[in-house]
């Protein structure tokens, strides 16, 4: 036989089993899906600014009979109902912190100083006057700064309890227990919204505008990035990624800040004039927006997560996960009795409003004109701080007090791994 002749062996080529072709099937349907995602959430976009520029006088002259209509003395009720959009919402952090698991807490945290720093990104482009700065008649309930649309009270408060209602939802098993949730989200964010247009600082048009802005993050960070709060494999990829995170984290901050200067913020004379019958002039011009700063308490929280996994974990990725995520019945860090996971949260809450609420620096305590660079380090410096005492300084106390399950997380591993070696030595002889 030459053995130079060609032959066709294709037949003794393996075909792709049926396995595979479903896994590639699999993929391809995922990614049209996403692309399909992607293009509905941009002409969503699209929709929402045009709806808004075309409706905004309309809306206007309508919000403007509101605030003519409005009683001045109720304004300080109102302002201490919407508490939580800056301190409360850690009530709903250190729920998901302590009844969920540490992914959830530190992906709520970025969605949520993500949100913020996004509603002030959009502003540097899409400037719009708030009420009060346009007629003289119309009394604000503080002298709210920079420009209003889209309003980040509308962004924010949707994407704060759209999230928090995704996140907790997976911890429950009865449908009604869902609905109930749902209902308590809805009323938080309608009320917010009522109360918003209520206090003369936005627009009715500027408020829906930013629920929709809010809507869209929503749903780019759970339908298209879909983001899963009981998957390891997620979590994994979050620890390992840490260069990548704090470096998409502090360039967002930075290019927001460059825009934001580049742009400038000018006033009209007419609004100036509108604007210091209520407020301090001086200050109002001098005052900073520190939305953006808020991505730094992510950093901290996340910086304080890597730090537990390089230093009590020794980058037992493995076993840092099994202590943090619960896929199945398991032990995880909070999945303790009732009473420990209560405690556990009292602590952290009290701790919040009793200590880093006082300390926390506000733009009244500094001299914008001459302490603006002093005010900014502080104020990252101690943005940072918080968000690293609760992920990492916090999650030490809580192991000293034996209000977590670390300890026997650690032998059930230990003696998981021990059994595994056995079975192999058996193997062997």
């Amino acid at each position: 036989m030459d053995d130079n002749s060609d032959e066709d062996y294709s037949f003794l080529e393996s075909e792709p089993s049926l396995l595979d072709m479903s896994i590639s099937y699999y993929r391809k349907e995922r990614e049209k899906k996403t692309k399909n995602r992607t293009t509905y959430l941009a002409i969503l976009l699209l929709i929402l600014f045009f709806v808004e520029h075309f409706t905004k006088e309309e809306m206007k002259i309508y919000s403007n009979a509101i605030f003519e209509s409005s009683n001045p003395k109720r304004c300080p009720k109102l302002s201490k109902f919407s508490f939580y959009l800056y301190g409360g919402r850690y009530i709903l952090i250190f729920l998901i912190y302590n009844y969920v698991n540490i992914y959830g807490a530190l992906t709520y945290m970025f969605i949520d100083t993500f949100s913020l720093a996004f509603s002030s990104f959009l502003k540097s482009f899409y400037i719009e006057p708030r009420p009060f700065w346009e007629k003289n008649t119309i009394f604000p309930c503080f002298c709210a700064k920079g420009y209003s649309g889209p309003s980040t009270t509308g962004i924010y408060t949707f994407v704060m309890f759209s999230s928090f209602y995704r996140i907790i939802k997976t911890t429950l098993r009865f449908q009604f227990s869902k609905i109930i949730l749902f209902i308590f989200c809805f009323i938080m964010v309608s009320i917010t919204y009522y109360i918003r247009l209520l206090q003369n600082v936005d627009y009715f048009h500027q408020i829906i505008f930013g629920f929709g802005i809010g809507f869209c993050i929503y749903f780019w960070f759970f339908n298209i990035i879909k983001i899963d709060f009981l998957s390891r494999k997620q979590f994994r990829q979050l620890i390992n990624h840490f260069i990548l995170i704090i470096s998409f984290s502090v360039g967002f901050f930075i290019i927001v800040q460059v825009i934001h200067f580049n742009t400038g913020f000018t006033m009209k004379p007419m609004y100036l004039i509108n604007i210091q019958k209520y407020c301090k002039l001086k200050k109002f011009l001098s005052g900073k927006d520190m939305k953006p700063y808020q991505i730094f308490e992510f950093i901290g929280c996340y910086f304080g997560v890597f730090l537990e996994y390089k230093v009590y974990f020794n980058n037992d990725l493995s076993l840092f996960s099994q202590y943090n995520i619960r896929e199945r019945k398991g032990y995880v860090f909070n999945r303790t009795s009732r009473r420990k996971s209560f405690i556990r949260f009292l602590l952290c809450y009290f701790i919040q409003i009793l200590f880093f609420n006082k300390i926390m620096p506000s733009g009244k305590d500094f001299d914008f004109e001459y302490g603006i660079l002093i005010y900014n380090i502080i104020k990252i410096f101690l943005l940072c701080f918080q968000g690293f005492f609760f992920f990492f300084i916090m999650k030490r106390i809580l192991v000293k007090l034996n209000l977590t399950n670390e300890e026997l997380i650690k032998l059930k591993f230990l003696e998981m791994k021990r059994k595994l070696e056995n079975e192999e030595l058996q193997k062997l002889y």
